[in-house]
């Protein structure tokens, strides 16, 4: 049995998808398994992968959708999870590309921290260099939410982190994770079919936890490029609107948790509150206004109002049924 589950959702990704794989081959860490879940691609992804299973035996498996249908990224790692038998699991994009010394590092720390750090992960390298032909340069993604940016830091912490800035959300390609965690969250929430998936996958594990570790070495590429599912969805107002569906669900997910930091729960409270602004000002002035201008004065005020009212009437209510 292996220690380690590198499960990798794939569609349409031909054009990435050896270096991926070979990403994983080239590990310093060897005590793994491949789990490739083809997600009705209708290119030549299917026929690559294969070919790995050919070469590589028992190591490697390809998996796919039921009757080869295009169900989204998170049916798809939850079809890979059912079917892996690690301890601890590391969920790849098909266009990523793993640095040798990733899964041994991470592995090392959770191998040494306690039960309770669920996983370990790092910055990503935004890799733009990868095509000769792309004007962006290369950056790495930097966390605000703790200094210095590595070591133990408390699961709430990154979690308002997140909530804050969506920069800070750990990338699944660059992340360990215990399988108890994973199991204990009841794995990837398959409504969320591309954008946000990863930020409700994360949410639901860290409620729930008590710590991650953080490492300040860059251990992995994340490939960009225009064929990606964040390129392609990355538009405004849509960007809005698909933030505004993720915080709705988080708001009504984390009321049924048990002994949710009230802090946190307020700050979900502000965060949905804020994106129904934004989506208010979208409908009532349409995109380009909405964007560029704000919110007449007295509306805006008015709306504050309502949401400090709103919280002044919960506060009151907690106490009263202390």
């Amino acid at each position: 049995m292996p220690d380690v589950s590198i499960i990798i959702p794939v569609f349409n990704a031909e054009k990435y998808l050896i270096e991926t794989i070979e990403g994983v081959l080239s590990q310093t860490f060897k005590d793994w398994e491949i789990i490739i879940i083809n997600d009705g691609s209708s290119d030549g992804s299917l026929c690559i992968a294969e070919s790995f299973v050919r070469s590589h035996g028992h190591a490697i498996k390809v998996l796919s959708t039921p009757d080869g249908k295009n169900l989204g990224s998170s049916m798809a790692r939850n079809i890979g999870l059912m079917n892996s038998s690690g301890r601890y699991l590391l969920f790849l994009d098909s266009d990523d590309v793993l640095l040798p010394e990733m899964i041994e590092r991470h592995f090392g720390i959770l191998e040494t921290e306690p039960i309770s750090t669920i996983m370990s992960f790092g910055p990503a390298r935004r890799w733009s260099s990868w095509s000769p032909s792309t004007r962006n340069c290369d950056s790495t993604q930097e966390f605000d939410f703790c200094m210095p940016n590595t070591g133990i830091v408390p699961a709430k912490v990154l979690l308002k982190g997140i909530l804050k800035n969506c920069d800070n959300a750990p990338v699944p390609s660059g992340t360990l994770i215990r399988r108890e965690a994973i199991v204990k969250a009841n794995g990837w929430e398959e409504k969320f079919k591309g954008m946000y998936d990863d930020h409700a996958f994360y949410t639901k594990m860290l409620l729930g936890s008590a710590n991650v570790f953080v490492v300040k070495e860059v251990l992995f590429f994340y490939r960009k490029h225009p064929d990606s599912l964040t390129a392609k969805n990355n538009f405004y107002p849509q960007i809005i609107f698909d933030r505004m569906r993720f915080i709705d669900w988080l708001w009504r997910y984390s009321k049924n948790i048990k002994a949710v930091d009230p802090d946190l729960l307020a700050t979900i409270s502000k965060e949905r509150w804020l994106y129904k602004l934004n989506v208010f000002k979208i409908r009532l002035f349409g995109p380009e206004t909405a964007r560029n201008g704000i919110l007449p004065g007295k509306l805006r005020r008015l709306f504050w109002k309502c949401f400090e009212l709103k919280s002044r009437i919960r506060t009151n209510f907690r106490d009263r049924s202390r």
